[in-house]
């Protein structure tokens, strides 16, 4: 295998510093999170710049919308975003419930379709966000790396969430993905949550499958 060029790593580093809360990062922010030094995080964050996929202003950066063609070419060979949302859409709207699709990168889930229900009690994740695997349902699944049967998650990720996740299976039967059902409802107890609703996620999860199996033809 070809030896992994340094400074590429590194601008890659860097640009997933900004995948936190904070919109505008400094110098030491990054350096801090990088783990490199002011002068190397100055110079990467000034070459961003000079690529646009950063903007500075007085002293701090942020990112540019040039970021999501690093992504584009990703989301046009692999439907499975775009496909997976139709079917969440119904499954919220029918089940009152979050739902979401993410597949694994390393030891983080990626959120690559998600719907929430209105509500005051709702759950809100945004397609983008990255979540760690060993502490959700979606992870669990993945992690597992199992192509049936379902992850529970109660109060793991966060003290009142419980969930359930599911694997997306291919018609080859590799597992392409994992959809998961959330609710942070007091009511909703976890065995109420398997009763009523393990069947609608491992549904969904069958007609994302039926879907992206007529992409290929």
């Amino acid at each position: 295998m070809s030896k992994p060029v340094a400074s590429v790593l590194r601008s890659l580093d860097v640009l997933s510093c900004f995948d936190g809360d904070e919109r505008a990062l400094t110098v030491a922010d990054v350096a801090l999170t990088a783990g490199l030094s002011r002068g190397t995080a100055h110079r990467l964050l000034h070459t961003l710049v000079g690529l646009g996929y950063l903007i500075a202003d007085k002293g701090s950066f942020q990112l540019t919308p040039r970021v999501l063609l690093l992504g584009h070419g990703y989301l046009r060979t692999d439907p499975l975003g775009a496909v997976a949302q139709q079917v969440l859409d119904d499954l919220t709207l029918t089940t009152g419930l979050h739902s979401a699709v993410g597949v694994l990168d390393w030891d983080e889930v990626i959120v690559v379709a998600a719907a929430s229900p209105v509500g005051p009690l709702s759950v809100s994740t945004s397609v983008g966000a990255r979540l760690p695997a060993a502490v959700t349902s979606l992870g669990k699944v993945l992690l597992a790396g199992d192509t049936f049967g379902y992850q529970q998650v109660e109060g793991e990720f966060d003290p009142q969430l419980r969930s359930i996740g599911v694997p997306i299976v291919s018609e080859d039967g590799d597992l392409l993905g994992a959809l998961s059902m959330v609710t942070v409802e007091p009511d909703f107890t976890m065995i109420r949550l398997i009763d009523e609703m393990l069947t609608p996620a491992i549904q969904a999860a069958s007609a994302i499958s039926v879907a992206l199996g007529r992409t290929k033809h």
